[in-house]
């Protein structure tokens, strides 16, 4: 790999994890807005909702950067695209660590069956996700019909056959 490939993964990285930080920051600020419904069990010491709200943000980004490596995958023309965009930014922009950090707080506080379930249901969600990206990726590339990058999308099908 060059020294030009490895400073553009450095910077894609770079962006990527501040794109994660202001994307969960803005969902956990969203969810944690007072509403009539959530005031109720907002200030409840220990409630389910004070426990996951928080979570909440890295779960959903960890969701949409596995749906965009999932479409990324099959969307790349260049081989070092995936490289920079795949492992330099969607790297970055998901963090599987701070899920499982996240799980182990919920642990700590002796909620063993919610712990699972939110690491079972973050994964399963992720993968998913993957799964939907790749597959509208595939459409997207075979549906003639659709104009969504065309040109891209037919050199890649071309490198499929």
């Amino acid at each position: 790999m060059s020294a030009l490939m490895w400073i553009l993964t450095a910077l894609a990285g770079g962006c990527g994890a501040t794109c994660r930080w202001l994307l969960s920051g803005a969902i956990t600020r969203r969810l944690n807005a007072p509403t009539s419904a959530s005031s109720i069990t907002r200030h409840v010491p220990g409630s389910r909702a004070q426990l996951l709200r928080p979570l909440c943000g890295i779960a959903a980004v960890n969701v949409i950067g596995c749906l965009l490596a999932g479409a990324f995958t099959f969307l790349t023309t260049w081989p070092h695209w995936w490289t920079v965009i795949g492992v330099g930014f969607l790297g970055a922009f998901t963090t599987f660590s701070t899920a499982v950090v996240d799980v182990c707080e919920v642990l700590r506080s002796h909620r063993t069956a919610l712990g699972a379930s939110l690491l079972v249901g973050v994964w399963a969600l992720c993968v998913v996700a993957v799964i939907v990206g790749a597959g509208a990726a595939l459409v997207a590339m075979f549906a003639p019909h659709r104009r969504l990058g065309r040109a891209v999308c037919s050199k890649r099908a071309d490198t499929l056959k």
